[in-house]
């Protein structure tokens, strides 16, 4: 027996107490009764927050969907090595390879409304630039994909997005993995990685000028803080304020050899408060709305005492389960639930 809100009823169920008008206790559902769509609506109309359900049907189809399928991003990985070590050989920089990436990911992403960004485990260290620049590629474009960019437009921004990190390839790596923390001139050393890009794809023919100034703006911050012009909000391009938002979200929830991952619920906390100080308040909103912030069979503590388990979560609901505390069994949408907040990731 599971208390769920009423704008989670679903066909199908089947009342486990009966339902009572409030005025004067007459039943006006009785319990067993199977839930069809007429009675779901007459239900909605009494403003009844909960109902008590014999049981919480589950569907095959998914709530959300992955937003890249592993075979495209393993290929997009393999791609982008190959990429990157042609241009450290100063070979050409095959761009057509690039948009045709591009567009099969574009593709897919506008392909389904239910896709949204889940963190993933990156498999291995020395595959992190690669990975990562796949991934602030697929971020970048869901933020542009409903902060309603034209397919030109977002096409633009996964190339810039795949390319923003280039610069690194001219840097000793061993400063990138260093495990301790950096030194002054070693700090000064990677964030050179952002000039070096812009300067080696401002040499590149058939390139829109957009992909260099990306790779050079990406750490600029609203407030000026970034590197390396210190420009602030209205003279940061749009697209590097998407990239800035997808590449720090991204290098938070990923494992490294120095850091262990952030949970992304605590990392969109994070770029929220330094919201609209350092990061653009129009990307950050949209940026919330594609990302799943708990994964699906994660336990919570939450401030109301109750220890839940994440049941089914999705662009607009995380639907949770109290396994202990004060209604016990319950099914609610933690999103519905403002004044609630997570205390701890138990599991």
């Amino acid at each position: 027996m599971l208390l769920i809100p009423v704008n989670e009823i679903k066909p199908g169920m089947t009342l486990a107490k009966p339902i009572l008008r409030a005025d004067d206790g007459l039943i006006l559902f009785q319990n067993d009764l199977e839930l069809k769509q007429v009675y779901i609506d007459r239900i909605k109309s009494l403003n009844l927050e909960t109902v008590w359900v014999l049981d919480y049907p589950r569907t095959n189809e998914p709530d959300f969907l992955e937003p890249i399928k592993k075979e495209i991003r393993m290929k997009a990985t393999s791609i982008l090595r190959t990429t990157f070590s042609q241009l450290k050989e100063q070979k050409n920089l095959d761009i057509v390879k690039l948009k045709n990436l591009v567009k099969e990911i574009l593709d897919y992403i506008l392909s389904d409304d239910r896709i949204a960004y889940t963190i993933r485990k990156i498999d291995a260290y020395d595959n992190y630039t690669f990975t990562h620049s796949v991934d602030v590629c697929v971020l970048a474009i869901l933020i542009g994909s409903i902060m309603d960019l034209k397919r030109n437009e977002l096409e633009i921004l996964g190339v810039c997005s795949l390319l923003h990190d280039v610069g690194k390839i001219f840097l000793d790596f061993r400063i990138f993995n260093k495990p301790g923390k950096l030194e002054p001139i070693e700090y000064e050393q990677i964030k050179a990685h952002t000039r070096a890009g812009y300067e080696f794809l401002k040499s590149k023919e058939n390139l829109s000028f957009l992909i260099p100034h990306m790779a050079l703006q990406h750490h600029e911050r609203e407030d000026g803080s970034g590197y390396p012009r210190g420009l602030k909000g209205k003279d940061i391009h749009r697209y590097a304020k998407i990239i800035a938002i997808a590449d720090v979200f991204n290098a938070m929830t990923s494992q490294r050899i120095y850091q262990d991952p952030v949970p992304a619920a605590l990392a969109i906390q994070e770029i929220y408060e330094n919201t609209p100080l350092k990061y653009n308040q129009d990307v950050v909103e949209h940026f919330i709305k594609i990302v799943t912030p708990y994964s699906k069979g994660i336990i919570l503590l939450l401030s109301n005492h109750q220890t839940v388990e994440v049941i089914e979560t999705s662009r607009k609901k995380c639907l949770i389960r109290v396994i202990s505390g004060f209604n016990e069994g319950e099914i609610y949408n933690l999103y519905q639930k403002p004044q609630l907040h997570v205390v701890k990731w138990l599991d």
